[in-house]
């Protein structure tokens, strides 16, 4: 039936069609209860008979009616046994989701809107953006009002307006009216922010909004486990993504620049994508009908049938063409209705088994109704016809008081979730690096929060400066490599002042707290690698490899990693050199690293070369320490990392407290367990 009334839909394209065109045969056949015969060719077996009414059309008053009985039909699907995954709703276009998004929501159904941009619009990330612009300017009441509603203040509503009547009866900004006010959490509130703002003055604005996130606006999402949460702390790691670009280029990080930054790109109309597609999870599956291509779902929603809505309106030219040049205005009409109806019949075909269509004669503020968009004729539905229903209103029917019943926007229980095994929790990825294996032995709680919440962790001025020492090393190289090609062209000039420029070009300026630790590490690096050249320069050996990444497939897991340098020696075999940046190691702990020796096997394995030498560099004093893997080293390196992946992929990631770990974690502020040793 869904596939019969889609084609009938889509002959109204006809002649434009390729199947007319180029006379071939294009029609979609369904193969439920259908299996493949020794003949190859698929055969009708007992079963699989396609549901009465498979295509159902539903014309309701108010867009709000049209929303709840979606999501009525949803919820229902559901406690019958329906996995949430298997029922999408498809909407012409983002906004057209809004309504069925906030019901989802409000009744606690977990759904997932696939390909949604709009990061600057979410709630959470509107809740930083407002914490900076105050940081930036203490009058500005309209950020400072949003600060007072979150949660962890404790304010209620009452007590915020009544501070907001203070502020115009006095004529004084909200901030100068909490300041002076005596209640205890006004008084909590300015300590909290006050000590921020002073914070702001020195360290960069990335790292005060990270003491703001780590400290009062974290602890809430991750007291009570859900998908929402989730989706707010995966939006908050995007956000602070963002902001660690912004660091990375510009040596002016205080919150003016930050918050002046972010503006300019708002405004600009850049708004990234959500977290949505990085969410693993049992959930109602929500999209444009663009994105829903080559997909297909049991029960599928189309709400929205209207015109102006879909088929959508014909857009006006961004840059008008002369009169002179333009088609018909008909027939550039005729061309958008013949797009809009493919497009229509690719959201009707994604159904399997049952597909509701829906319609309102009034959508949002509108005085005037809306007409039922020219597609549902062309499906064969009319008013009055099997398979099409009037809803709300006066013109309700008995089964839409009965849908009114199941309308009352019944909780769906988190329980009710649980108790059907609807899993939340994220699948481990199958390609794991050293570090997501580090990470996990040093503690499982500490690898969950970083690679699978991603919660940004505090940032790391190490990992900034080795990255920075690692790319000038690499650009370095490359420069020498092609140095030695003869050019007339080439400016001829001294491989020191080169190296230092590189340098100066590859810092990275993110994760310092203040512009005074940024200059010492930028100086540190500086000297750092002077003494490099020294020892290993003016005529330097290059690498017969550099930065070179790599992927090793082990068991029913993937190794990835780089090597930063791989050398070949005299005797055809080859030197592997990991540069460090850190404190020198010694001898047993290089012979013992897990890193050395998964590299020495992806060196055997994935590059075909024998690893006869393994060498820590420790750039900060120019010592090397060397060790070697035997064969069945090698060996045993592969077994431990299948080993350690396992436990990965069954672990409730419980945490591994211990005085060491907890001191040097980067979230031992947010972490419940922080300190606490396990008996």
């Amino acid at each position: 039936d869904i596939l019969d009334k889609s084609y009938k839909l889509i002959q109204n394209n006809n002649p434009e069609r390729l199947e007319i065109q180029e006379g071939l045969e294009k029609r979609l056949v369904s193969l439920m209860g259908h299996e493949f015969n020794e003949l190859n060719k698929w055969e009708r077996m007992g079963g699989g008979k396609e549901e009465e009414g498979s295509v159902v059309f539903q014309q309701f008053s108010k867009e709000t009616e049209e929303v709840e009985s979606v999501v009525d039909k949803i919820q229902e699907a559901f406690e019958k046994g329906r996995n949430l995954s298997e029922m999408a709703i498809l909407v012409r276009a983002n906004s057209y989701a809004t309504p069925f998004t906030d019901e989802l929501t409000f009744r606690g159904i977990p759904y997932q809107f696939l390909g949604l941009r709009g990061l600057y619009e979410r709630e959470e990330v509107k809740d930083l953006l407002s914490f900076l612009r105050f940081l930036r300017n203490q009058e500005d009441d309209a950020s400072l009002y949003r600060i007072l509603k979150l949660k962890v203040f404790g304010f209620e509503m009452e007590e915020i307006l009544l501070l907001l009547g203070e502020a115009r009866k006095k004529k004084s900004s909200l901030w100068n009216v909490i300041r002076k006010t005596d209640e205890g959490k006004a008084k909590k509130m300015v300590e909290i922010l006050s000590g921020l703002l002073e914070k702001s003055r020195e360290y960069r604005g990335g790292a005060v909004l990270y003491e703001f996130v780590k400290d009062y606006y974290y602890p809430p999402l991750l007291e009570k486990e859900s998908l929402e949460n989730e989706r707010k702390i995966l939006n908050i790691s995007a956000f602070f993504e963002k902001i660690k670009q912004f660091e990375s280029r510009s040596d002016k990080q205080d919150i003016v620049y930050l918050i002046d930054f972010l503006d300019l790109v708002i405004e600009a109309g850049e708004n990234p994508a959500t977290a949505e597609s990085e969410l693993d999870v049992e959930a109602v599956q929500i999209m444009t009908v663009h994105g829903a291509k080559g997909l297909e779902f049991p029960l599928v929603f189309l709400p929205s049938l209207v015109s102006q809505r879909f088929p959508g309106r014909n857009r006006s030219e961004t840059i008008p063409f002369p009169d002179g040049l333009k088609k018909d205005l008909s027939e550039a009409t005729k061309t958008n209705i013949t797009e809009e109806r493919r497009l229509f019949y690719v959201a009707c075909t994604r159904a399997k088994e049952k597909l509701y269509l829906s319609a309102s004669r009034y959508y949002g503020e509108a005085k005037r109704p809306k007409k039922v968009s020219q597609f549902v004729a062309e499906l064969g539905i009319s008013e009055g016809a099997e398979g099409a229903e009037r809803a709300g209103g006066a013109e309700g029917t008995e089964e839409n008081s009965k849908s009114e019943t199941l309308n009352s926007k019944q909780i769906l229980n988190t329980n009710d979730l649980n108790s059907k095994q609807v899993d939340r929790k994220r699948e481990m990825p199958k390609r794991l690096s050293y570090s997501q294996i580090s990470n996990f032995k040093d503690c499982p709680r500490k690898y969950e929060y970083s690679y699978l919440y991603k919660i940004p962790g505090e940032g790391s001025p190490a990992m900034s400066f080795g990255t920075s020492i690692h790319n000038t090393l690499k650009r370095f190289y490359d420069y020498l490599q092609t140095s030695e090609i003869p050019s007339l062209f080439k400016e001829k000039r001294d491989d020191l002042s080169m190296f230092l420029d590189i340098y100066d070009n590859s810092f990275i300026y993110s994760d310092y707290l203040t512009r005074k630790h940024q200059q010492q590490a930028y100086e540190g690096g500086k000297e750092m690698l002077k003494k490099y050249y020294e020892v290993n320069g003016p005529k330097f050996k290059l690498p017969y490899l550099s930065e070179k990444s790599f992927v090793l497939p082990m068991g029913d897991y993937v190794f990835s990693g780089r090597f930063d340098r791989v050398d070949k020696l005299d005797d055809g075999s080859v030197e592997v050199i990991d540069y460090k940046t850190g404190k020198v190691k010694t001898q047993k702990d290089a012979d013992k690293d897990l890193q050395l020796s998964l590299y020495a096997l992806a060196c055997r394995d994935v590059l075909n070369l024998k690893p006869s030498k393994l060498t820590l560099y420790f750039i900060s004093e120019n010592k090397r320490v060397e060790s070697v893997r035997s064969e069945e080293q090698m060996d045993k390196a592969k077994s431990d990392f299948i080993q350690i992946a396992d436990q990965m992929k069954e672990s409730d990631f419980e945490p591994t407290p211990g005085k060491y770990v907890c001191q040097y974690c980067p979230y031992r502020n947010i972490c419940d367990a922080k300190g606490k040793r396990k008996n």
